[in-house]
């Protein structure tokens, strides 16, 4: 299940994201650490719109472990 979940979340990354809709995401009044903490929380929330029955906690990882491989 959890690779499913997986799975699922970076297919939803790879259509959502691009470095212009990680520029929409921060906010220019927050420092960088405070922007992808901002960014990991938004994308959380859209994901679980979509899947409301994920773990937060782990949607939380899996974002950070995608970001850091892709951007």
């Amino acid at each position: 299940e959890e690779e499913q979940q997986r799975n699922n979340v970076d297919y939803f990354l790879n259509d959502l994201l691009t470095d212009q809709v990680l520029i929409e995401l921060k906010s220019e009044e927050l420092s960088e650490e405070e922007n992808y903490i901002l960014i990991i929380n938004k994308l959380t929330d859209m994901i679980l719109e979509k899947y409301p029955n994920y773990n937060k906690e782990l949607l939380e990882y899996m974002i950070d472990d995608y970001l850091n491989a892709h951007f």
